[in-house]
């Protein structure tokens, strides 16, 4: 998905059923995974379905500086409340 988002491919469609497959398999990634693929919808800026999924599994772990980055910036660019990430 990363290579969708690098080149600017925006198949709504397609990205559409893979969030899907994303939120089914969330506990299957990596962190890096997570990130990047989170990374990938918000620079597409595309719904990530599986978003609050994956937020909940990467605070399972202690990202590197690059990874909180990504991640601050997807959910920066979608917009997500602090909510996902157990703030009020």
């Amino acid at each position: 998905m990363a290579s969708l988002a690098t080149l600017q491919i925006r198949d709504v469609e397609l990205l559409a059923a893979a969030g899907q497959e994303v939120d089914a398999k969330v506990q299957l990634f990596t962190p890096q995974g997570l990130v990047c693929t989170t990374w990938a919808f918000a620079s597409l800026r595309l719904e990530a379905v599986f978003l609050d999924k994956a937020v909940a599994r990467l605070q399972e772990f202690q990202l590197e500086p690059k990874g909180c980055a990504m991640l601050l910036w997807s959910l920066a660019t979608l917009r997500k409340d602090c909510e996902c990430l157990g703030k009020p």
